[in-house]
């Protein structure tokens, strides 16, 4: 899907890890957005989504030799072989197959007369199937010399997208994403061309003057993960994984476009890949994995066909690589049900790419944080105000406008895993998370989020649903209006009454582990975590020493949230004398840290940042402030490591911190 161009560059300049490289997710939204959804409505008539058939089997029979010859057209015959088992009592069976792009010619097997009216296929079968009964029904069939957004013929390049409704547009099925079935391909070609798809090649034919390829699947797919990558003098370069545990050998076939260069780092990285992700959601599910670039009609970035990703030319980011890697777990081995589902497919393989910074080579949790923070800043500015889930987009498919939401599909959607870590603990919720992924009720079959939410919870031992219902069920975030107040019991001792409140209106109540950090007079702090599970929810801590100040989520575990913390009315006496400016947190820091400083008067303040040569970098704030407890965030994203200043200016007073960005 596409983001206007001053979005990408605002992406870019503030959000990203490496200003040089776009997020993977970013590649993924450009693509999404732009796509069409030509019969908004998937289910045919009044039928509901469980479907009276199951399909298990498709066998496709394309001739495409004259795709590849200019000029280039996207006419092809074609043949789909359906096998399918009865989940009811039927004589006859609907396929999905859209008119302007396909013309049925005949039925066989144990189809016996068609109608083909809006771009469904009525097909009536021999006798009465009853359930369990299995039959095979082939379509013959033509491809239009029509552009249609899922079959694209040009230059000698072929290749297939259809997220999320558009492999109806090249051969007939039965197109839900919950409807899985293995697949296998054969295709016609010249004999310079190579042609990718899913699952491992079977057999290639080469009769001197054609090539007939064949692949086949072990494993179901969904109709929007089948993939043809096809193009004349592609190179063809295979890498191994060698499972660790099995000793099972994956190939994974890189396809790239004439003069395109594959470094060393990003082989690296697609091998490496395999352990990092494998270690945490569980073993690689597939038979193979592979990637494809394409030409320029294919202009958004990457497609996580099933064991085949499709990229954009020349597009070897290792960013864009492991959002799509992680798919094939999320949204290839495990589908969504429906199309409110999506978050299973978008928020896993968005985190993923912030896991990718921490699992890698060389990386760190640190740098885990800092790219989740970055899809956090995303999503508050450009917050659409609508929930995750919309159970409505199982009945009607959503734009792709809203489908494919860049702020609540993939950014949301990350901060909220991300925030189940914290909540459940890292240990915990990846162990969850792995039970999810090798779950046989889910593997290599969809599930819908109220099903993952129950899996979480049985997989993590208590209840979780509160947390990932309030989070996916209802829009918008919790805004915190805190005060504190400060009571002296006995010399030397203090007593802090910290009191939690949410004001945000539209939407729920945020049930929440909440850390608190304690600041003491003499130096030194503490952390504690309490459970906020009720509004406007007083906690009492005693302490045998001064407290001075409090930090409401000091880590910024709870990424998605807005407000602040004051100190109460009445407890003025037990500020500080003077402006205190407390060491940033944390130092060193990559990109943002936080700045506290503690006013005992209302007054005219300036906290600025200056380089290690003099010069001032930003200000962060200047205009009145309250006496009290404040806090200023500082990203240093587009700046370089080094030394740097914060610099408070108030009362005639001037306090400085030193600050190291290390990146």
């Amino acid at each position: 899907m596409q983001i206007p161009k001053l979005i990408v560059l605002f992406l870019v300049s503030l959000f990203t890890l490496h200003a040089q490289e776009k997020r993977g997710y970013e590649f993924c939204a450009e693509k999404k957005q732009s796509m069409t959804i030509s019969h908004k409505n998937h289910l045919h008539g009044t039928e509901a989504a469980q479907n009276t058939f199951d399909v298990l089997h498709y066998r496709l029979d394309l001739d495409i030799y004259n795709c590849f010859i200019s000029p280039y057209p996207n006419s092809f015959t074609g043949s789909v072989t359906v096998k399918f088992v009865a989940d009811s009592t039927i004589n006859s069976i609907k396929l999905d197959a859209r008119n302007t792009s396909i013309r049925v010619d005949s039925v066989r097997m144990a189809g016996v007369s068609f109608t083909h009216l809006s771009n469904v296929v009525n097909i009536a079968l021999d006798r009465t199937y009853n359930p369990g009964d299995t039959g095979e029904v082939k379509v013959y069939y033509f491809h239009f010399d029509v552009q249609d957004q899922g079959f694209f013929a040009s230059g000698g390049t072929v290749f297939t997208d259809n997220e999320p409704e558009r492999a109806r547009n090249w051969y007939p099925c039965w197109d839900k994403p919950s409807d899985k079935a293995t697949v296998e391909l054969r295709a016609r070609t010249p004999v310079n061309v190579k042609l990718g798809s899913n699952g491992l090649l079977f057999d290639s034919l080469n009769t001197g003057q054609e090539i007939f390829y064949h692949w086949k699947s072990r494993d179901p797919i969904a109709t929007y993960l089948v993939v043809i990558s096809a193009r004349v003098d592609f190179q063809l370069h295979i890498l191994t994984w060698v499972d660790p545990v099995s000793g099972d050998t994956i190939p994974v076939r890189l396809y790239a476009n004439p003069g395109e260069t594959i470094s060393t780092n990003i082989r690296n990285a697609i091998i490496n890949q395999f352990d990092g992700f494998g270690g945490k959601y569980g073993p690689y599910p597939f038979e193979k994995n592979g990637y494809a670039t394409l030409n320029s009609e294919f202009t958004w970035g990457g497609m996580e066909n099933q064991t085949l990703t499709s990229l954009c030319r020349n597009c070897w980011s290792e960013n864009l690589i492991a959002h799509e890697f992680a798919h094939q777990w999320f949204g290839d081995m495990i589908s969504p049900s429906t199309w409110a589902d999506i978050f299973l497919n978008e928020g896993f393989a968005t985190f993923s790419e912030s896991l990718w910074e921490e699992v890698k080579p060389g990386g760190s949790y640190a740098a885990y944080k800092n790219m989740i923070s970055n899809d956090a800043n995303y999503y508050m500015t450009m917050n659409p105000g609508w929930s995750i889930y919309n159970p409505q987009w199982a009945i009607i498919t959503p734009s792709t406008n809203e489908l494919f939401n860049t702020a609540m599909t993939y950014m949301k959607g990350s901060c909220v895993l991300a925030m189940a870590r914290y909540v459940m603990g890292s240990d915990a919720f990846f162990s969850a998370v792995r039970s999810y992924a090798t779950d046989p009720r889910y593997r290599y079959k969809s599930c819908s989020i109220p099903e993952f939410i129950a899996k979480m919870s049985e997989a993590y031992g208590q209840d979780i649903s509160w947390f990932f219902q309030q989070w996916l069920y209802f829009p918008n975030h919790p805004v915190y209006a805190n005060t504190y107040s400060i009571r002296s019991q006995a010399p030397g001792n203090s007593t802090v009454d910290f009191t939690v409140n949410q004001t945000q209106t539209g939407t729920t109540f945020f049930k929440m582990p909440v850390e608190l950090k304690f600041y003491f007079s003499a130096g030194g702090d503490t952390t504690i975590k309490v459970m906020n599970d009720v509004n406007n929810q007083t906690f009492t801590f005693d302490f045998p020493k001064q407290v001075v100040s409090v930090i409401f989520d000091p880590d910024n575990n709870i990424v998605l949230k807005d407000g602040n913390t004051v100190v109460s009315v009445g407890d003025e006496d037990l500020l500080p004398k003077d402006v205190v400016l407390h060491p940033n947190w944390p130092n060193p820091f990559n990109p943002e840290t936080v700045i506290g400083y503690t006013l005992p008067v209302a007054g005219s303040v300036e906290i600025s940042v200056y380089n290690s040569v003099g010069e001032k970098v930003t200000t962060l704030f200047g205009g009145m402030k309250e006496a009290g407890n404040h806090r200023v965030t500082f990203s240093a994203a587009n700046l370089p490591s080094g030394i740097y200043f914060a610099v408070l200016t108030t009362g005639g007073k001037t306090l400085r911190q030193k600050m190291v960005l290390m990146k």
